[in-house]
């Protein structure tokens, strides 16, 4: 009876120093724990598609950061749904640019694009060209799977463009709804 008791106690002796030795391995070892991207709803004002200096700064009341966003255009003419936005950079380097999964409020097809211009020497607009895989362009095109996709409207598309420290980029965003026009769309915007 005795050498049942002393094996027991050996046993729960043995357990709990290997329960010891993982709560410490835990505390001492890195956690790997994933952050949830938050998401921020935005919604663009719509405007006419002009490209002057005046009427852009005055457009882009939406400031942007580094983030995740979704964004909402309300419909401006017809089918045509236009807003802009405005990005500063915060350091100098390449940003990377993504539109991906638009949609239209009542489901039905919508493609469209965003462009980027700066400010120029001569207080003109430039175009900025993006990077992307198939090459350099100024439109990061993207449809929904309504839409027949061909090389230049994606299911989602990255463009990376370098920007100095404290340089605004001007974003227009630019979508067009099928027949039956819902009264706005949406997209999901990232900047990293």
């Amino acid at each position: 009876m005795k050498k049942r008791k002393d094996a027991f106690g050996t046993i729960k002796k043995v357990v709990a120093m290997v329960m010891a030795a993982v709560i410490v391995f835990s505390l001492t070892a890195p956690m790997n724990v994933q952050a949830k991207t938050k998401v921020k709803s935005v919604t663009l004002k719509s405007h006419v598609q002009e490209f002057t200096v005046p009427y852009v700064k005055k457009a882009a009341k939406v400031t942007l950061k580094k983030g995740t966003y979704n964004i909402r255009i309300n419909k401006s003419t017809g089918s045509i749904y236009r807003g802009y936005a405005a990005f500063t950079a915060p350091s100098t380097k390449t940003y990377s640019f993504i539109i991906s999964n638009v949609k239209a409020a009542n489901k039905s097809q919508m493609m469209g694009w965003i462009s980027g211009s700066k400010q120029d020497a001569d207080g003109g607009l430039s175009e900025c060209y993006f990077s992307t895989k198939g090459g350099k362009t100024t439109e990061l095109r993207e449809a929904d799977k309504k839409y027949d996709f061909s090389p230049s409207n994606l299911k989602n598309r990255t463009g990376k463009l370098k920007l100095q420290k404290g340089e605004t980029l001007y974003l227009y965003f630019s979508f067009t709804g099928g027949s039956v026009s819902p009264k706005y769309m949406t997209t999901k915007f990232q900047i990293k």
